[in-house]
């Protein structure tokens, strides 16, 4: 018996399959929850099967040339440990609780669009958000 090939695909893929499938025609990838989800399965992707690097020192320390550390940097608060530290890397803002807050929410709310998207109760309504209060 041959490997499903839906099984086997990233999650992004998997949706939009069950949308084509459902016949739904419009649904905002570009934007919103849906590309926000692209960059969480980038993070996913970078932290499961990261490759080291060496990183220079000089003139340009501490300047990214990684374009998903430049976007995540600017999606949640600098995780505490580092606050008054002077650190040289922007992935210290991706390692902690506002990146974790940030990814829950994220998970949410393409679960809310995408099964609304689709015409299911799914999460349902009631559900506590994650937003930190």
């Amino acid at each position: 018996m041959g490997k499903n090939p839906v099984e086997w695909s990233a999650t992004i893929d998997k949706a939009r399959v069950a949308l084509s499938i459902a016949g739904v025609q419009q649904f905002g990838w570009g934007s919103g929850a849906a590309q926000s989800l692209g960059l969480l399965n980038d993070l996913r992707n970078t932290l499961a099967h990261h490759k080291p690097f060496t990183i220079e020192y000089g003139p340009t320390a501490g300047r990214s040339e990684d374009p998903l550390e430049t976007v995540l940097s600017t999606q949640s608060e600098r995780a505490l440990i580092w606050s008054g530290r002077n650190v040289g890397f922007r992935w210290a803002d991706c390692l902690g609780g506002g990146c974790a807050r940030w990814a829950a929410n994220t998970a949410l709310n393409f679960q809310r669009d995408f099964f609304g998207a689709l015409g299911c109760g799914y999460p349902a309504s009631d559900v506590m958000p994650l937003e930190r209060a």
